[in-house]
């Protein structure tokens, strides 16, 4: 099998050992692990080789030097852009890595670099309210441009799709990795002195000056100590403080020893020999949102690592790890390793467990996960020896984002977009352009795209509709040319029997394809008190009943107060041609009125704008509703169910055709008494929430890709 061509580009320094070039360095191993080659593009001029050494070893991993202008001794971002188009040309790269706001940016506004670009970026500010108007501008360009982004953890991924709507669904964990040959069981001595370590650049930050007093302090209170310093960078604007450190560094108090920069697999086997490593940072970063590559190194060893409780570390190790300290003092550090000092064994193996995750080879299982998934299915549906030029035509096309992904992907599709200004409006010069250029045109949404389209497509043109619902009963249905069209797309069997009832269109032009869903993306870890949290998305129009979401909130909380509604979507009058019926107003305004006189449902309903960003949305909910009266196919609660939430369903037509009837209720109160059995019963929802997430496989993207493919590319 030909293995991928992969580049990376950290814009770090190599010859420098710190978390970043650690980063890099572990990642490009990792990479290996998939189908991949690795290229790692160098930043600077080679001076010393202790973190290439082990890359240049690897058969799946080639270094391509750095060509940095005449005179420096690194490359600039400008100058590191013109290297990476010249290498992903030359290699065939169907992916590049890249770390850094700055960096990333620039290889966005490269048209050649662009559409492999997946890029890795940390440094932004958190939270948004301090989060600069420049930095916010730059992070949705680079997520516009960009075929994936990169986040450190579920909360980092959270934060920027929250913030950044361009980023919501191409948005992928990129977690510190740890080598497999770096985990070290080594045992602890019961007896001598706590054998402190750290490793890793000298920062004011990381209060390295500061560690070098904690040997003596710790004697103070009766605890023998000794620590170990790994590392030779030294960096701060205060020049005071880096002649400080140099100094302590250079002239060691007693019962401390510098050891120097080492090669990165000599560093571990050193930590491998102490009791606790030290992640003491500042308390000024402990709203970040990340996790440290060195953190994971102590912990891979079996140094116990000492680190600021925050909540991604608490989420890491858990509320009770004993290392935790509550303040960034060196009181508090010398306090809590005292207090630790019989519960090492204990800690180590926690960390150790938690690090696991972080390995190598469960990274790349991951990885090579995203990868295999962005990329065209050529086995089933080979590459045409010509290009299809396909044209998608609609107004919304909110429903057709894993279509046109998949389309974008083949090799062997030209893609563009007619993008209607409204349901009848469009550039009719934009789409004659368009249409004379097309093979293959698909409408999304039957509405009067479909009839422009059907009346001027030409005889070696192949028209696709897709059908939703409300096109059915609508004027101009009879407008379309159906004999100019080669298959209608219904996005359910129920709805295919509909049209197939209610039109005199041939049988056999018409096909049920299911509205597609991401379940690799919106399959993410819930919130611990998801599972008390209902979910509505949509609440227009009103035969969406948003009034028995109420109906069922109600009888929770009469048995259960920790229940709360969430409903997520647009107010009825922000869609104007809903709210000036007066048939429509009228039981919406019964609907809020009923809140408004319910200090129990004001304080426990939440309304929240529509977003992209449905897999941070899900992560905490765990019921999802869908009490609608009619739904040609409702994809909110299909994408519960991706995400591990269970979903409720009132009885209507279809329902039972197109999700079964394991979650359909026949009452309010049958509802709410199966939402209390398992919502304190863990073994009961697993085996639901199993269940649920089995069903969902088959809207899955690929299943649906591939069902779609099967027409595009019809002979």
């Amino acid at each position: 099998m030909t293995r991928r061509n992969i580049v990376i580009y950290g814009d770090v320094n190599l010859n420098i050992v710190d978390g970043s070039a650690a980063w890099l360095a572990s990642l490009a191993e990792t990479l290996t692990l998939t189908d991949s080659t690795v290229h790692v593009v160098l930043k600077a001029t080679v001076t010393t080789d202790r973190l290439l050494r082990r890359m240049a070893a690897n058969p799946h991993v080639v270094l391509h030097e750095a060509t940095p202008r005449e005179g420096q001794p690194a490359m600039t971002v400008d100058v590191a852009v013109d290297r990476l188009e010249e290498v992903t040309a030359q290699v065939g790269a169907t992916v590049l890595i890249t770390r850094g706001r700055d960096l990333s940016l620039a290889v966005a506004r490269s048209d050649a670099l662009a559409p492999i670009l997946w890029a890795y970026v940390t440094d932004f500010a958190f939270p948004f309210s301090i989060l600069p108007a420049a930095q916010h501008a730059q992070l949705r360009e680079i997520a516009t441009r960009a075929c994936r982004m990169f986040m450190q953890t579920e909360d980092s991924r959270s934060y920027l799709e929250s913030i950044v709507p361009e980023a919501a669904g191409k948005t992928l964990l990129m977690t510190p990795t740890v080598p497999d040959d770096f985990f070290i069981d080594e045992p602890i001595e019961a007896d001598g002195p706590l054998k402190l370590i750290y490793s890793g650049k000298h920062h004011p930050d990381w209060r390295t000056l500061e560690m070098l007093e904690l040997p003596a302090r710790l004697a103070e209170i009766g605890v023998e100590a000794t620590l170990t310093v790994l590392g030779d960078k030294v960096s701060a604007p205060d020049k005071v403080w880096v002649k400080a450190m140099r100094s302590g560094l250079e002239q060691p108090p007693e019962s401390v020893t510098w050891g120097g920069g080492l090669p990165r697999e000599d560093a571990v086997a050193e930590i491998s020999r102490h009791d606790v490593g030290l992640s003491w940072r500042t308390s000024r970063l402990d709203n970040s949102l990340e996790i440290s590559t060195k953190l994971l190194e102590y912990a891979a060893a079996g140094a116990a690592p000492l680190l600021n409780r925050t909540r991604a570390h608490e989420a890491l190790l858990g509320v009770d790890y004993p290392l935790f300290i509550d303040d960034d003092s060196t009181d508090a550090v010398v306090a809590t390793l005292a207090a630790a000092r019989g519960n090492l064994a204990e800690a180590r193996a926690t960390a150790r467990a938690a690090a696991r995750r972080y390995s190598s080879s469960a990274t790349a299982l991951r990885l090579e996960s995203y990868f295999a998934r962005s990329e065209p299915d050529l086995g089933a549906h080979p590459a045409r020896s010509q290009p299809l030029n396909v044209v998608v035509a609609g107004h919304d096309l909110k429903f057709a984002g894993e279509l046109l992904a998949m389309l974008q992907a083949r090799p062997d599709v030209e893609l563009r977009i007619d993008q209607w200004e409204a349901l009848s409006s469009h550039d009719e010069a934009d789409s004659e352009e368009l249409l004379a250029w097309a093979d293959l045109v698909i409408c999304e949404w039957a509405g009067p795209n479909a009839v422009w389209y059907s009346q001027r497509v030409a005889p070696h043109q192949r028209l696709l509709v897709r059908l939703h619902r409300f096109e059915l009963t609508s004027a101009w249905i009879g407008d379309i040319a159906i004999d100019k069209v080669d298959a209608v797309i219904t996005v359910s069997e129920y709805y295919q029997d509909m049209v197939r009832a209610n039109t005199d269109w041939p049988h056999e032009l018409i096909h049920a394809i299911p509205n597609g869903l991401d379940m690799q993306d919106l399959n993410r870890p819930k919130l611990e008190d998801a599972r008390f949290t209902l979910g509505l998305v949509g609440m227009v129009p009103f035969l969406k009943r948003p009034d028995r979401a109420l109906d069922l909130l109600e009888a929770l909380r009469a048995r259960d107060r920790r229940f709360r509604l969430a409903i997520r979507g647009r107010k009825p009058w922000e869609y104007p041609w809903i709210w000036r019926k007066p048939e429509e107003q009228e039981p919406y305004r019964r609907f809020f009125e009923r809140i408004g006189s319910s200090d129990d449902l004001l304080e426990n309903v939440t309304f929240e704008p529509f977003g992209a960003d449905m897999g941070n949305w899900l992560r905490r909910v765990g019921w999802v509703l869908s009490p609608s009266e009619h739904e040609s196919f409702h994809l909110a609660p299909a994408e519960g169910m991706a995400s591990g939430a269970l979903p409720l369903f009132w009885p209507r037509d279809g329902v039972v055709q197109i999700f079964g009837d394991r979650f359909l209720y026949g009452s309010v109160e049958e509802m709410a008494d199966a939402v209390l059995a398992m919502v304190d019963d863990q073994d009961s929802r697993r085996l639901a929430v199993e269940f649920a997430q089995a069903a969902a496989t088959r809207f899955d993207a690929p299943v649906v890709d591939a069902q779609w493919l099967d027409l595009l590319l019809a002979p």
